[in-house]
């Protein structure tokens, strides 16, 4: 049987899916306050506008609040998912009103 690292694989099985995924998805990101300047809208509608959205949207941090800390969230929000945003703003559907997905 040949090593991983014979075929050209890292060494663990998760890492190869992670160097796959980003190798197949180099797109560029963008934060809630730079997505609010480019749609002049403020940076908590952004939030709320991508809350249900799933594909295209980075979320990093701890989630659920300790007795002493709360929640901190992180969110990215990619070109393609902004993109989609838009088409449905345009097309008259507003997430924030439809059924969550």
């Amino acid at each position: 049987m040949l090593d991983r690292r014979q075929l050209g694989l890292p060494a663990i099985p998760a890492a190869a899916e992670v160097a796959t995924t980003v190798a197949a998805y180099q797109e560029q990101f963008f934060t809630a306050a730079q997505v609010g300047r480019r749609l002049a809208i403020h940076p908590d509608t952004v939030r709320d506008l991508f809350r249900h959205e799933a594909h295209g949207v980075l979320r990093f941090g701890n989630r659920v609040s300790s007795r002493h800390k709360r929640a901190y969230t992180t969110e990215r929000y990619s070109a393609s998912a902004i993109e989609r945003l838009i088409h449905r703003l345009e097309a008259g559907d507003d997430p924030r009103y439809s059924e969550a997905a």
